[in-house]
């Protein structure tokens, strides 16, 4: 089963966002939120294909992520002179008429979301499990860029301030647009002290276990669920390699992780402290 990929008709062109692949801040006609990656982004299209796998596999994984559906792009759209691409010195527009939607878990007018919280804080995440997971399979997909998440505000009965993470931005897995695995991957937290917060070999050998049972069926369906248009020439053939060797992959995945909380330790984080 894979997201709903009807897509939704971007309303509003509200702001651009910080990063590399140069992002924009929408508003569906759902009134919903998204951070749209568009095609043919400084990063290259692929990566928007990046983002469909990844986020499907997390979601799959139980790992809280936001949900990512389709963007298109009308005529109508209000605020499209927005919409262009910062290159050196020169603006290039937006072309194409499908891009992808990570939606906001909240409302952001009303709603703080927080890209980074103070190691003091980490405590108070309620899904810190979800870390472990992400690095076994940040491992697997070659992630090369350091884990992105960001964190929300949940409502505590007792008034503390508790927090979930929202794990984002899959473009740099299978080594961005190179759509290769055989590079050192990277795909760890800024703050590794999040890692001494849980049982981190406890709950890399149970993300390990459900990596092994992932389908082939299943990573098919995936790859065919989202828009054609995101391929260029070549790329079909491209992926039927990525997807085989992502096969092979999994062998090595383990020997990945145990060398990653063998680093992890080496920093002065237990990789066996109790969970919180």
């Amino acid at each position: 089963m894979v997201s709903n990929t009807e897509p939704i008709p971007v309303k509003r062109i509200i702001r651009r966002m910080r990063g590399s692949s140069q992002s924009f801040m929408v508003q569906g006609t759902d009134d919903r939120s998204y951070v749209m990656k568009c095609a043919d982004n400084p990063q290259g299209t692929r990566t928007l294909i990046n983002e469909w796998i990844v986020g499907e596999l997390l979601m799959r994984f139980g790992i809280c992520t936001p949900q990512i559906r389709v963007l298109v792009l009308e005529g109508t759209t209000e605020g499209m002179e927005r919409l262009y691409f910062t290159i050196g010195d020169t603006e290039r527009n937006v072309e194409g008429r499908f891009h992808i939607g990570s939606q906001c878990p909240v409302s952001p007018d009303t709603t703080a979301i927080y890209d980074f919280l103070p190691s003091r804080l980490l405590s108070r995440v309620i899904n810190l499990a979800d870390f472990a997971s992400v690095l076994v399979l940040d491992k697997w997909l070659c992630h090369i860029d350091r884990r992105q998440t960001v964190f929300v505000r949940e409502p505590d009965p007792d008034g503390s301030s508790i927090f979930k993470a929202y794990f984002i931005d899959h473009g740099l897995c299978f080594a961005g647009s190179r759509w290769e695995l055989d590079v050192r991957p990277h795909g760890m937290y800024i703050d590794a002290g999040v890692y001494s917060r849980l049982n981190l070999t406890e709950h890399t050998l149970h993300a390990l276990s459900a990596l092994h049972i992932i389908e082939e069926d299943y990573m098919s369906d995936v790859v065919s669920s989202f828009p054609q248009e995101w391929l260029s020439e070549g790329d079909d053939a491209a992926l039927a390699n990525l997807l085989e060797s992502l096969q092979r992959r999994r062998r090595k995945v383990a020997s990945l992780v145990e060398q990653c909380v063998r680093e992890i330790s080496s920093r002065g984080v237990s990789p066996h402290a109790s969970p919180i």
